[in-house]
């Protein structure tokens, strides 16, 4: 593997400080990873990440550090980060979805390994505390094509964002023009202050009423103690007693979601809500979530009794009282509940569960409908965040009594129903296949991209202990989406 370090030809040491949403994801990653059906050329993609740095995304080459008060930024030191090549001449596009599938871990601290083979890993305290870059890429090089492998923290980017920034290389990489991005950080977090736009405030105000972190952790440890993975995922409590996780990619190829999304249509819970379209987003996370809670116990005899939390891009709200700009790089999500219904009585078992996917679907679509539709959504989610960058909030979240969403739902999933990084072309085609996950490993979230070759969806999720033992064992999937599997994990 060869590999080189991108530094941008730009002097400038300004800072660039994180926004609420930001520090609320900062200590995780994101692994993207992109197939393509054809080569991409090594030294003119070297090129086109040069252009990228030096004149749209110089965030990337720098580290992240805090000033006195404890305020995170992102430094101009230009310190760069590492893209590398590599070539498998045994390896092909197929193999990058069972790169996802992880056997159940028994680790007694959450897991910060998966599809090594494609991306480099980060780790969370080196970048954290400005010791290691931000981000990596790698090239691939397979028998039938190009993978291609972003390694990117969670600080810097969302699902749009890495879209953004994929389509943005994808348009240099082929000398197309592109645009010079016109928002900025200071654009979200202005709004979460109460402003109207950036120019409200002096930058000095803006960088007074950034929220601020404690001191910077040494060691990965050091996360696992602030307790920073325990919202999301497996609690320290468990871990000690031996609660593992298992990663897997659940395949619903087109002809089921088709069938799926006739059959919700159909169903009397569409017609209750009045819904005449379903799109496959609201499908597969109704499949996820039954899936989880009958892994986690539940027989499904009286229906879904947890609820789902979902992020949503907060760029799409176009009549909301504030607007987020549409080429906003950062993270700009709302966080929304979705409690289930309940299903109606006297039904056989493969009706009941037919029943319940339906209306979980037409749950999931309504929520999102009445999020749109909400004028103070944008603004309700950036109070959220800010209140709730301090990792003391996390806890206190966490030790409240009473429902809590973050430790009592089924699952979250992420919400780009239609991710632009799934439209990346450099100028051969889309993605054959784009796979991603948030880590450290974490039980709570979930991913949605589109099928191989365009075939269906894929959704990326983790099972605790032995939960995948009997769903497998069991008839639901087959009684639901007898279409759908689990991608078979590679022979390590």
């Amino acid at each position: 593997m060869a590999g080189t370090v991108v530094r941008s030809v730009s002097d400038s040491q300004s800072k660039t400080y994180l926004a609420s949403p930001d520090l609320f994801i900062q200590y995780q990653w994101v692994a993207c990873t992109i197939g393509f059906s054809y080569d991409l050329e090594p030294s003119r993609l070297r090129a086109a990440i040069q252009t990228l740095v030096d004149n749209h995304y110089p965030e990337l080459t720098g580290r992240l550090h805090q000033d006195a008060q404890g305020r995170r930024f992102i430094d101009g030191s230009n310190t760069g980060f590492e893209f590398q090549i590599a070539s498998c001449a045994d390896l092909g596009l197929r193999d990058l979805l069972p790169a996802f599938v992880r056997p159940l871990a028994k680790e007694d601290e959450p897991v910060n390994t998966l599809a090594e083979m494609f991306i480099e890993l980060l780790q969370p305290a080196d970048y954290l505390s400005g010791r290691s870059p931000l981000c990596a890429l790698r090239l691939t090089q397979v028998k039938d094509g190009s993978i291609l492998g972003l390694s990117i923290s969670h600080a810097l980017a969302d699902g749009e964002s890495i879209g953004q920034l994929i389509g943005c290389l994808s348009q240099l990489y082929q000398d197309s023009p592109v645009s010079l991005r016109q928002s900025s950080r200071w654009d979200v977090h202005s709004l979460a202050i109460g402003g109207s736009t950036a120019g409200s405030a002096t930058d000095a105000e803006l960088v007074a009423s950034l929220p601020t972190s404690g001191s910077l952790p040494a060691t990965f440890q050091d996360l696992v103690d602030l307790g920073v993975y325990d919202l999301l995922g497996t609690s320290a409590a468990e871990r000690k007693e031996g609660v593992a996780l298992t990663n897997q990619v659940l395949h619903l190829n087109g002809g089921g979601l088709q069938r799926l999304r006739q059959d919700v249509l159909n169903s009397s819970a569409a017609m209750e809500a009045g819904i005449t379209s379903i799109s496959a987003h609201d499908i597969v996370s109704a499949l996820a979530w039954i899936l989880r809670e009958f892994a986690e116990g539940n027989d499904l005899s009286t229906g879904l009794k947890k609820c789902f939390i979902f992020l949503y891009d907060l760029r799409r709200l176009v009549g909301s009282d504030i607007q987020i700009p549409q080429d906003y790089w950062g993270n700009a999500f709302s966080v929304e509940v979705v409690m289930p219904p309940p299903p109606p009585t006297g039904l056989q078992p493969q009706e009941r569960s037919q029943s319940i996917l339906a209306a979980a679907a037409c749950a999931v679509h309504v929520s999102y409908q009445t999020l749109r539709a909400d004028p103070a959504a944008v603004s309700k989610a950036l109070g959220f965040y800010l209140g709730a960058a301090d990792v003391g909030h996390w806890k206190q979240m966490l030790d409240a009594p009473g429902f809590n969403p973050f430790r009592d739902g089924a699952g979250g999933v992420s919400s780009w129903r239609s991710m632009s990084v799934e439209r990346a072309d450099f100028g051969q085609g889309m993605p054959w296949v784009v796979a991603v996950r948030t880590l450290p490993l974490s039980n709570m979230q979930l991913f949605m991209t589109s099928g191989p070759g365009g075939d269906g969806a894929l959704c990326f999720i983790d099972f605790k202990n032995n939960g995948f033992d009997r769903l497998q064992s069991s008839s639901i999937m087959h009684n639901i989406a007898p279409e759908a599997n689990f991608v078979k994990p590679i022979n390590r």
